[in-house]
């Protein structure tokens, strides 16, 4: 007697993933009809009667998804997470969060791990190489999310950084400030580098001259990173009047470095945060943010993923979500008749 053919042998036969060939036996009302026929076919051909097809499955009958989170202890990545979560489990999905970086970990040890868990798809919340994402994506479908490669042609769920970076510049540019600080984290993350470039525009725009005294540039993402970049600008005579920041957690360094030296805040330095996260609104003062849809980001992300699972053959369009702009005591100055004061 020969080897029996595996559920890979079925898949390769049929032209379809491994995750589908499950998805036939175990949810085939989420497959196309015609997918389905060419899956059974498939097994017909090589064998595979109606009685023994579901032991090439494993019994776990929801699908899995797997959100890829590179950094644990922030907060920023709640609501997004949650979003997922709330996602699959309407569509009767498992979510599974696993800390890797593509910068530090290896992926040969990641891909073993999905095919470990019999994941059905991926989610990350970080940027990863393109050859990264292409391996992944041979082993299951995959979507970006908050972070992405520009250069990869894999589907993404962002908010639009740059537009939002420049509304906020354009903001204090229009408060009357004249020495706007750009404090950044660090470059390799795609959602700084259009930051960056929203803030440039906004300045350009305005015929304001770019000084690169006034960029901070942040080698870490924590409070402390930017509290050292800050008080390095500030002891070394830099004296701007507004200071936008990449993060609340940003601003709020920047507010107590300002503090500390006996800056007012909003009447010597206004400051602007990005994230809306809770910290913006219990510091003194409170800041005034770019607010994204975090819990969107994550939600959509896995409703992305969950279609893409489904139905192989749609067609996926990119979301890029918009953000609100909210003004809080960071920037709110008392008005006279000639403007702000």
């Amino acid at each position: 007697m020969g080897k029996r053919p595996t559920v890979e042998d079925i898949a390769k036969h049929c032209g379809v993933s491994s995750a589908t060939v499950s998805r036939v036996v175990n949810h085939r009302e989420l497959v196309k009809p015609q997918t389905v026929k060419l899956v059974e076919d498939a097994m017909e051909a090589l064998g595979v009667t109606p009685k023994y097809r579901e032991s090439y499955i494993e019994s776990y009958r929801k699908d899995i998804i797997v959100l890829a989170v590179e950094h644990t202890n922030q907060s920023y990545y709640y609501e997004i997470v949650q979003g997922a979560l709330d996602s699959a489990e309407l569509h009767d999905c498992d979510c599974v969060a696993t800390q890797f970086s593509a910068s530090k970990g290896n992926l040969q040890d990641f891909i073993r791990f999905l095919k470990n868990v019999h994941a059905a798809g991926v989610i990350t919340l970080s940027a990863f190489p393109g050859e990264s994402l292409d391996a992944i994506s041979a082993a299951v479908p995959v979507v970006q999310c908050c972070e992405y490669n520009p250069q990869a042609k894999h589907p993404y769920v962002i908010t639009n950084n740059y537009e939002s970076a420049k509304i906020a510049t354009e903001y204090l540019i229009t408060s009357g400030r004249k020495r706007i600080a750009f404090l950044n984290g660090p470059l390799k993350y795609q959602m700084a580098v259009e930051r960056r470039r929203g803030y440039t525009a906004a300045l350009e725009s305005a015929g304001m001259k770019i000084n690169p005294d006034y960029y901070i540039q942040v080698n870490g993402t924590l409070f402390d990173d930017a509290s050292a970049a800050v008080a390095k600008k500030f002891d070394s005579g830099l004296m701007p009047d507004a200071i936008f920041a990449s993060s609340d957690f940003f601003a709020a360094a920047a507010i107590k470095e300002a503090a500390k030296r006996g800056y007012n805040v909003p009447n010597d330095i206004a400051v602007v945060g990005f994230n809306n996260s809770s910290v913006s609104q219990i510091t003194s003062p409170t800041i005034t943010t770019v607010s994204q849809p975090s819990y969107k980001l994550g939600y959509y992300a896995c409703d992305m993923l969950h279609n893409m699972i489904s139905n192989p053959d749609l067609k996926i369009k990119n979301h890029i979500l918009p953000t609100e702009f909210v003004i809080r005591e960071s920037t709110r100055l008392k008005l006279s008749k000639n403007g702000p004061i």
